[in-house]
């Protein structure tokens, strides 16, 4: 399995040139429309046109078209990276409680001490890739730096809770020194508000008066720390006696990087993506989420756990999978890139079955299969995980394929 995923890895990198191809198409577009866009407005300054002729150049679409083509030209940055990229990653996707981090516990011979995976203690809160390293195990943490973790963190608090006067798109800060000088009005003093707003604008509070926490965090780039000091960065655990988070300094991580000892070697050259569960009141993880799998996931695997009182396929799995879904939209197929694991974790065989032969009956959610296996067991994991490889070294190549012809098939069809 090793060299086979090598040997993708390698072929991979011949994909390369036609990126660059495209890259540079972009970029001899956008001096062209700069150069255009100058004629244009000499023209206008030197009123050598007449008043209709002016208006028509006035009310081009030139800056549209620029704007378009930069946004074309990071995606394709981005997809350069990822195709640059020496490993295969598997991105880990499913609400909390589901299985998630006991799959790569098991997978990765991690504990809770590193990802949380025990009901009702700490909740993992930061993307962590997990990669099998022959030589020391360490980890690296990145930080969020202030212009993105504005961006990131803060922005969707404050336009998803426009309807609180300070708060709006209009209002965001430009710095995390104006937000620590911001006053918000306490929740009790907030009327009208929906109980998943109130959620929002609780966890906002909670951002402003915890800041010390985690204010001298931010811009910094990353540090390197020995992966028994990981729990202080993933995860938020609880305090006791008032039941609320006891550190925020998570909130200043973007990514963590695990580089540990798998007890199977044959994952060299994999990365597991541990994305963030969701379900609870904070916002910006959904968009977190399809970020990840855009920019640093080969390939899904969802994994959902029986439910003792409702076993069946229910509407948050479905937006869940939509979710993922509307990463590539028309470049790839969701179906040709994702597994669906369901986690016999109390053996219960007769619900796994069931989930198994009802998902077609939800009609969104298709996966290349539906596996089963108890997430606690390293060996059916093992073996879950060798089915996804297997599928993703011989079926990586033709994916990268169609993916590159449709991302350049949408880019030629820009109006």
């Amino acid at each position: 399995m090793k060299s086979k995923i090598q040997a993708v890895i390698s072929n991979r990198g011949a994909s390369i040139d036609a990126i660059k191809q495209t890259l540079e198409y972009i970029n001899s577009a956008l001096i062209n429309l700069s150069d255009l866009k100058r004629f244009e407005d000499w023209l206008i300054e030197q009123e050598i046109v007449d008043d209709i002729t002016k208006k028509e150049l006035q009310n081009n679409d030139i800056e549209k078209f620029v704007e378009r083509l930069s946004f074309e030209k990071k995606y394709w940055e981005n997809i350069q990276i990822r195709f640059a990229r020496q490993t295969l990653n598997i991105g880990v996707v499913g609400r909390m409680g589901q299985g998630k981090s006991t799959f790569l516990q098991s997978i990765s011979a991690l504990t809770d001490e590193h990802i949380p995976a025990k009901s009702g203690q700490a909740c993992t809160s930061t993307q962590s890739v997990i990669y099998h390293t022959e030589s020391k195990e360490f980890a690296k943490v990145y930080y969020y730096n202030e212009k993105d973790f504005i961006n990131e963190v803060l922005y969707p608090y404050y336009s998803n809770l426009d309807n609180i006067k300070g708060l709006g798109k209009s209002n965001l800060p430009s710095s995390l020194s104006e937000f620590e000088k911001t006053s918000f009005k306490p929740l009790g003093d907030i009327q009208g508000l929906s109980s998943k707003k109130e959620g929002w604008y609780n966890n906002l509070l909670k951002l402003h008066s915890n800041i010390a926490d985690y204010k001298n965090l931010i811009s910094s780039d990353f540090e390197e720390i020995n992966i028994s000091k990981i729990k202080e960065f993933v995860q938020y655990t609880y305090n006791e006696k008032n039941d609320d988070i006891a550190s925020y300094r998570y909130v200043a991580v973007k990514k963590i990087e695990i580089f540990t000892k798998f007890p199977d070697n044959n994952v060299f050259q994999l990365g597991l993506i541990d994305i963030p569960g969701l379900g609870d009141t904070r916002l910006g993880d959904e968009e977190r989420m399809i970020r990840a799998l855009g920019e640093d996931v080969d390939i899904i695997l969802f994994i959902r756990k029986p439910d003792k009182d409702r076993n069946q396929w229910q509407d948050v799995d479905t937006n869940l999978y939509d979710i993922a879904s509307s990463v590539l939209r028309e470049k790839l197929s969701l179906d040709t890139w994702s597994f669906m694991l369901i986690n016999n974790r109390h053996g219960s065989i007769e619900d796994c079955n069931l989930l198994k032969k009802t998902i077609s009956l939800k009609g969104r959610i298709k996966t290349i299969d539906c596996l089963i296996a108890n997430c606690k067991s390293p060996e059916e994991s093992k073996q879950a995980l060798e089915t996804i490889i297997t599928y993703l070294v011989t079926s990586i190549s033709e994916l990268d394929a169609v993916f590159i012809k449709n991302c350049r098939k949408l880019l030629y069809l820009t109006e």
